[in-house]
């Protein structure tokens, strides 16, 4: 095989992700809870193993915030942890997975508020009638 058609090959993949990405992006992108399902359906059937690590780790990301927008914490966070896993330096991958981990804390916290001023209420109706 001579090195030109390698290189068109190698092309080939790149035109192929570029373009995946970019319909899964427009997913991503939609805010309808159909399309973010439309997108993991693209990202779970997609075979990977023409793709480097970087693209691979990419679409783990784009896995987890389609689970993550779709309210599956543990796939999400799955899917996080395997990008990086896949490709260490991926920046993205990484912030991508502090913001999700992030936005758990946020959460977590304003449940706890919640949960504290209803405790709250609770003592001063029972103080009230005792």
């Amino acid at each position: 095989m001579s090195l030109a058609k390698l290189t068109d090959q190698a092309m080939d993949v790149t035109d192929a992700f570029v373009k995946l990405r970019e319909q899964i992006v427009l997913c991503r992108d939609s805010n309808a809870p159909q399309e973010y399902q439309n997108g993991l359906n693209i990202v779970q059937t997609t075979n990977l193993s023409f793709f480097d690590e970087k693209q691979k780790s990419e679409l783990f990301r784009l896995k987890g915030i389609f689970f993550s927008n779709l309210k599956h914490k543990p796939q999400a966070n799955q899917a996080f942890c395997h990008s990086i896993q896949i490709c260490p330096n991926y920046g993205k991958a990484w912030s991508s997975w502090g913001d999700y981990c992030a936005g758990l804390s946020n959460h977590i916290e304003n449940k706890i508020v919640a949960a504290g001023s209803g405790l709250k209420v609770r003592y001063a109706q029972i103080s009230f009638f005792h």
